[in-house]
Formats: structure tokens, C-alpha cells, sequence
């Protein structure tokens, strides 16, 4: 039995006419954050993206590591 977890992603855009460097680099990430994760469900170079969002959210180091081990379990594309 597979159970979900509802996960809500809240971005606060800045007034267009007030942008600071804090909201800039926000943005940014959030940015980069979206094509690391568009790039892991594609199935590219899961383990570095892997590696990436768990630096990026700061998962705790087990969390991280449990992360890691299942991505070394998954079939490797081209032995399929």
C-alpha cells in the first residue's frame, strides 16, 4: 500500500516594483531548486540530483544517507 504525502511549496513573490537581493537569491533558488527536481524525475543523474535536493532542503545526515543507499538499489537504465 503506497501512502502519499501532500507536500505544499508556498513561494512569496516581492511587490515587481520592491526587489531586494534577499528576494532575488530566494527566487533564484527556488529556480534552481525546480529544475534540479524536474532533472531527478526525468531520471537524469538521479544520485547527484539526489545529492543536490538533500543539500538543498538539509535533510538530516541519516535521512540524506537513506536517500543515497536507495538511489545505489535502483536498476541502472541500460541494463534493462
Amino acid at each position: 500500500m503506497l501512502s502519499y504525502i501532500n507536500l505544499t511549496f508556498v513561494l512569496c513573490v516581492p511587490d515587481p516594483g520592491h526587489y531586494s537581493a534577499e528576494s532575488f537569491s530566494e527566487l533564484t533558488e527556488f529556480e534552481y531548486l525546480r529544475k534540479v527536481l524536474f532533472e531527478y524525475m526525468m531520471g537524469r543523474e538521479t544520485k547527484t540530483m539526489a545529492k543536490v535536493i538533500t543539500s538543498m532542503l538539509k535533510f538530516p545526515p541519516d535521512q540524506a544517507q537513506q536517500v543515497l543507499e536507495k538511489e545505489d538499489t535502483k536498476a541502472i537504465p541500460w541494463l534493462r
